[in-house]
């Protein structure tokens, strides 16, 4: 069984396989043609993340190990005023890591499908950083929504003696509202809408799927969080001080933001079929079976 390690491995393998070959014989169906199953999305995310690990890691990391270097900085001064300085440089860096970082791999998701890597890491970068203001007005959209719809929530619920219901109301309108905008990031980058359109296409999409959206973004959630505190594990007990806190939110990022990007997007393209034919059709067979 190969992997396919980076953009330069991919076109040599794919170089060497004939046009139409696939593991098996015969052509798997298209995205559009597979159940939208917890199943399908994340073992298609497991088997995308495994075959170009080091193509997606290697976009990850480099964004994590600027952004989460900046903020252990934010540990090292003995000067308040400097820590501070520096945490919300860190801040800051980190809004735009997280925007960048997002795009990247969406893109990088759009572009293995087919099976290899088409697109180079100066073309990636150059697509993402015009997407990267589109990206932060959605996350902020979103922020904004939960956020100060939350606050209103519970602070009229304590007034009323109420703030344990509040408290529940919040939690179920949030998971409710992340699963209905859960392919709004998919959807910024890839069909280049704003934020309020962003919102209302994801909204639409995951319309009358919402409860496999749930298990999906569930399932994808305890997969990412039972690795990442597996490697925080690792990172904690053979390093401390400054490195501990770097690499560990480095490594933790690097391994596992990939990994949720691959199941949301895959998300995205499962659902696009449900409610329009306008987007170009998905080639069959598209990253599917290992090589």
């Amino acid at each position: 069984m190969g992997m396919d390690w980076g953009p330069h491995q991919a076109r040599e393998e794919a170089s060497r396989r004939p046009a139409g070959h696939h593991h098996g014989g015969g052509s798997p169906p298209s995205y559009e043609q597979r159940a939208f199953t917890v199943g399908n999305v994340v073992g298609e995310s497991l088997s995308l993340y495994r075959r170009f690990f080091v193509y997606f890691a290697s976009i990850s990391l480099a964004v994590y190990a600027a952004t989460s270097l900046i903020n252990a900085f934010a540990t090292v001064p003995d000067s308040n005023a400097a820590a501070a300085a520096i945490a919300i440089v860190g801040i800051v860096v980190s809004i735009v890591g997280f925007c960048f970082v997002q795009g990247a791999l969406t893109w990088a998701v759009d572009d293995v499908r087919d099976g290899r890597v088409d697109v180079t890491y100066a073309q990636l970068i150059g697509k993402t950083r015009e997407r990267v203001p589109g990206i932060f007005g959605t996350a902020l959209m979103i922020g904004l929504i939960l956020g100060a719809g939350g606050s209103l929530i519970v602070i009229v619920c304590a007034e009323l003696g109420l703030l344990a219901v509040g408290v529940i109301v919040v939690v179920v309108a949030a998971l409710f509202f992340i699963t209905r905008w859960v392919v709004a990031i998919p959807v910024t980058v890839l069909e280049d809408l704003g934020p309020f359109d962003a919102l209302r296409r994801s909204w639409t999409l995951v319309r009358g799927r919402g409860g496999q959206a749930f298990l999906i973004i569930i399932v994808t959630g305890l997969i990412s969080g039972i690795a990442g505190a597996v490697l925080n594990g690792i990172v904690s007990a053979a390093l401390s001080g400054f490195l501990r806190i770097w690499l560990s939110s480095t490594i933790v990022n690097g391994f596992t933001t990939p990994f949720a990007a691959l199941s949301w997007t895959l998300m995205y393209f499962h659902l696009r079929p449900a409610t329009s034919t306008a987007a170009p059709a998905i080639p069959a067979g598209a990253a599917y079976t290992d090589v």
